[in-house]
């Protein structure tokens, strides 16, 4: 009993906070609200270019996809809309054009006053920042009756940008085929929250989905069923929706462990080890023969022909070689090779010759931090992802690497290191907690963080739990991602998270609850 009333008195104290916080999310770096409000009417409601951008058609588009978002409820036939607001359009001021890039700027100011509403952006990409923020901002209010809706707009002044330039999610479509709409609903959720990168594990050892032109069978026989699979057009779609919403896709081909989907194509380009075989996540490549780096090479080119970005993720995490060591022929080749049982060569000798396609091509690679502690010759290009520790980070970034961050991030953990949450939705208060720079990080160490990535690794997730597994809980990894590194009290965050929570659910997402509470839906 004395726990239920504790609880209840919390709750009426995160109510009080609430009523009188702001309840933007992420929180930006500064934000003053005066308490005033202005009224919009959806029939009135435009904007209007005023910098050395002219037009920009991906600013429209995303223009178009938030008048849906800031005016909930307007296309319903039993409500009527109010005449012209208070304010009617918003002034938009875009520096200039740059294309969407790790580190292009997605800062912003956005003012809302008596004078009206105005964005300031040094890209399009910040503008976009500013428009997901100026839609938090506006609140729904229905008539006593229910017959009609009004809309308002908090008077703030904000001046904002990201804390990293990496904020991103980990998706994994091959334990569990997700299809394209899912995936661009996802990328919506992800803009929501302003992550800007779409980590897609899109291969593994369950399934292989993505058609390989040059190598067809390995999705004509890796992927689950004829119709779960990405084609090229797919993938194509994913990467430019994801731009429109300014978010970058990195694309993960986990080599050489973690590919008996591979061998199901092709069968000699995978280690045979009946032993050990009854766990699939056993077998790696096998690095024996030429087929191995010429399916290889074809499924890099491949991503490459459809991906444009700088990054392409290789992986290299977990590799078993015991599977190595109990196939003839991989003995064979390590002995001819010179590397005899020393299997931390050849798993060297094989990430090179990854990195090599990688590097022809004139991208960057991302990798588990397996290849950094495996002493790989990596160059000082590549990013190394840290997903067992903090200490791990930090000896990546000591070694002039810039690095990312998902150790203490894992969505699909219920218990993501500790023990001390009775109610497992609380794990968002462990994922707030989790800051990627420490405090032994020197100056120059802390410079080479470039963010982090929440990871929702799929078996025991499709598409239909994805959204209730993953928010609002990832939501407390984007604020951690972006906003400034005081912002860390999540007594104070909580009622801003519940109302988040809200906003997402009235745009569709089937969030879990974190509080009880309700959400009015209009």
């Amino acid at each position: 009993c004395s726990s239920d009333l504790m609880k209840s008195l919390l709750l009426l104290v995160l109510l009080v906070v609430y009523v009188s916080a702001n309840s933007v999310w992420p929180q930006p770096q500064k934000i003053e609200c005066s308490g005033s409000s202005y009224t919009l009417s959806p029939s009135s409601w435009n904007y209007v270019m005023k910098g050395v951008v002219t037009s920009s058609p991906k600013f429209h588009e995303a223009w178009s996809r938030y008048e849906d978002i800031i005016f909930v409820g307007r296309n319903s036939d039993k409500l009527t809309r109010t005449a012209d607001g208070d304010i009617s359009s918003v002034d938009v001021t875009i520096a200039k054009d740059e294309p969407l890039s790790l580190g292009v700027s997605e800062a912003y100011t956005l003012t809302v006053s008596s004078e009206g509403a105005s964005i300031v952006a040094e890209t399009v990409w910040g503008a976009l920042r500013a428009l997901e923020t100026l839609s938090q901002l506006v609140n729904v209010s229905r008539s006593s009756m229910g017959s009609s809706l009004s809309y308002t707009v908090a008077a703030c002044a904000i001046t904002d940008a990201p804390r990293f330039a990496w904020r991103g999610m980990l998706i994994d479509t091959t334990r569990h085929y997700m299809p394209v709409n899912k995936i661009l609903q996802i990328l919506d959720v992800l803009s929501f929250n302003k992550f800007n990168v779409l980590h897609w594990h899109i291969i593994d050892a369950e399934s292989f989905p993505m058609v390989v032109e040059t190598y067809p069978e390995l999705s004509a026989k890796g992927a689950y069923a004829p119709e779960a699979i990405f084609s090229p057009s797919d993938v194509q779609q994913v990467i430019k929706e994801a731009e429109l919403r300014g978010i970058r896709v990195v694309m993960e081909f986990d080599t050489p462990g973690h590919s008996a989907s591979w061998g199901k194509g092709y069968p000699d380009i995978v280690t045979t080890c009946p032993a050990l075989s009854a766990n699939i996540n056993n077998i790696p490549l096998n690095p024996s023969h030429n087929l191995t780096y010429a399916v290889l090479a074809g499924v890099l080119d491949q991503s490459f022909k459809v991906n444009s970005d700088a990054y392409v993720h290789l992986g290299g995490d977990e590799v078993v070689y015991a599977c190595w060591a109990a196939d003839p022929s991989v003995v064979q080749f390590a002995n001819a090779m010179g590397f005899g049982s020393n299997w931390s060569e050849l798993y060297n000798w094989h990430m090179q010759k990854a990195l090599d396609v990688v590097n022809q091509s004139e991208k960057s690679a991302v990798v588990w931090e397996e290849v950094f502690e495996g002493q790989v010759n990596l160059p000082k290009s590549a990013i190394v992802q840290s997903w067992k520790s903090q200490t791990v980070l930090h000896n990546i970034v000591a070694a002039g690497y810039n690095g990312l961050l998902s150790a203490g991030w894992y969505l699909d953990r219920e218990v993501p290191g500790s023990d001390t949450h009775y109610e497992w939705e609380d794990t968002w208060i462990d994922f707030y907690a989790n800051e990627p720079i420490g405090a032994s990080f020197s100056e120059k160490e802390a410079s080479l963080v470039l963010g982090g990535e929440a990871a929702m690794w799929g078996e025991q997730v499709n598409e239909f739990n994805f959204d209730s597994r993953v928010w609002p809980r990832a939501s407390a990894i984007a604020e951690r991602l972006w906003s400034a590194k005081d912002v860390t009290d999540p007594l104070a965050a909580t009622p801003r998270l519940n109302e988040w929570s809200c906003r997402m659910e009235r745009r569709g997402v089937k969030c879990g609850p974190i509080e009880p509470s309700y959400c009015e839906m209009y």
